[in-house]
């Protein structure tokens, strides 16, 4: 009744069925790595791009911030300025693509921002000492560190 289990041609066709499934399962594996491999190729390429996008903002919002505090007209009135037009509509959006440094010193600029505009709160700094130097040491170290992660990219 099992005759053909005993007979070659069964047994040439089993195989060969078997590696047809077996061959085009292996190309279609392949081909969902590849896809998931460009995929994810895309995704770091656009990631890479919004992370070199968030940096220029933010190295294009330190040249304004050497504008405003240069030559000093009102220095208190020239920062809450720069904050409101170029810190909260470009920078801040940006925020969880900066490295943890640059976020502190962001995050300093930020508190110093909030502690002028409202008395109730204590700033990083005096408000004198943050004026006369505590600002531009902050704005020299962004753009030092700015300047240093893009270094290798910028280099022709």
């Amino acid at each position: 009744s099992m005759d053909f289990i005993s007979q070659p041609w069964f047994w040439t066709g089993i195989f060969g069925i078997v590696g047809l499934v077996i061959g085009s399962l292996i190309s279609v594996i392949r081909e969902l790595i590849a896809k998931n491999r460009n995929l994810k190729i895309e995704k770091l390429k656009l990631y890479d791009s919004a992370i070199f996008r968030a940096y220029n903002d933010l190295y294009f919002f330190v040249s304004t911030a050497y504008s405003y505090y240069w030559p000093p007209e009102n220095p208190r009135t020239d920062f809450l300025n720069l904050m409101k037009k170029h810190f909260y509509p470009k920078i801040k959006k940006n925020f969880l693509y900066y490295d943890p440094d640059i976020r502190d010193s962001l995050k300093n600029l930020e508190a110093q921002f909030h502690s002028l505009t409202d008395d109730d709160l204590i700033p990083p700094v005096s408000h004198k000492e943050f004026f006369d130097e505590y600002y531009l040491k902050v704005l020299n170290k962004l753009e030092n560190k700015i300047e240093a992660k893009y270094a290798n990219h910028l280099k022709l």
